[in-house]
């Protein structure tokens, strides 16, 4: 069985995405790609320590990341900085 993503778990308890304020955005990879996983890990952890962000979905050689966040904690904008840091910047939006 898979096991369901955080806004899933949310939305089978009956919680609404309105009222979490939750923000979803798709961060695409300027050139380079993670294509092991550790450097997927980077990513993740460069990611998940914007406060705020509560999911990201991302597996090895994908193009880019998917993340879930708190639209009240932090932005997209934010995210994309956070990704400038790693060898894998995102395309400006």
């Amino acid at each position: 069985a898979s096991t369901p993503t955080l806004v899933a778990a949310f939305k089978a308890a009956g919680v609404s995405a309105a009222a979490m304020d939750i923000g979803r955005t798709y961060l695409e990879f300027v050139k380079k790609r993670p294509d092991c996983g550790g450097c997927v890990k980077k990513v993740r952890v460069a990611i998940l320590a914007v406060k705020g962000t509560k999911e990201v979905l991302l597996k090895p050689k994908d193009a880019g990341v998917t993340v879930v966040y708190d639209k009240s904690k932090v932005t997209a904008a934010k995210l994309r900085q956070a990704l400038a840091g790693t060898h894998y910047p995102a395309k400006p939006q």
